[in-house]
């Protein structure tokens, strides 16, 4: 098992705690994470997790704590992708889901990304700050040293261009997005 080391020994640590630990801790992951860009992410977010709690002495068995915390990182990584979905009906009017209702890092994704290059950087953070982040107009107006009606008019803006930038593109299931002949 792993030992303890001393911090020259940082880089080969987490080199054997991955080679021990990774595919077992993919496959798992996989059971309940669609996306594979996804579960990268999440590993990723776990090596670094485990570095942090080396460092700070916080574990002796390392097999269960990396997978409780892949998993709790997995939790709050679907909980994000479920406050974006909410926050922005647009993307579920549309059918922009993988197969089981997340976002993901998917084709849809991408071209949510796509579209949300369109908007401004204001538009974009008076969106987003609501959206994902959860702040209130009041504190978004703050934040940007805007008025609180300024944030509004630029958050219907933002969505605006978002529902043409997206209405418009092909389905995956063949056909177009458009108002009258879309799902």
């Amino acid at each position: 098992m792993l030992e303890a080391s001393e911090p020259d020994d940082d880089e080969a640590w987490v080199r054997e705690l991955m080679a021990e630990h990774r595919d077992p801790l993919v496959r798992y992951l996989r059971r309940f994470v669609s996306s594979a860009d996804d579960v990268e992410v999440i590993v990723q977010e776990t090596w670094i997790a485990a570095w942090q709690a080396k460092q700070q002495g916080e574990c002796d068995e390392w097999r269960p704590w990396l997978f409780r915390t892949a998993h709790h990182i997995a939790y709050d990584h679907r909980k994000w992708l479920r406050r974006v979905w909410k926050a922005l009906p647009i993307f579920s009017a549309h059918g922009w889901a993988d197969r089981d209702g997340d976002l993901g890092f998917s084709e849809a994704w991408l071209d949510i990304a796509a579209a949300a290059k369109t908007l401004t950087t204001k538009e974009r953070h008076c969106l987003f700050l609501q959206a994902i982040d959860g702040l209130a107009d009041d504190e978004i107006a703050a934040r940007l040293r805007i008025s609180v009606s300024n944030v509004r008019v630029q958050r219907m803006r933002a969505r605006a261009k978002l529902k043409a930038a997206l209405v418009n593109k092909p389905s995956r299931q063949g056909g177009n997005r458009s108002s009258r002949g879309g799902r």
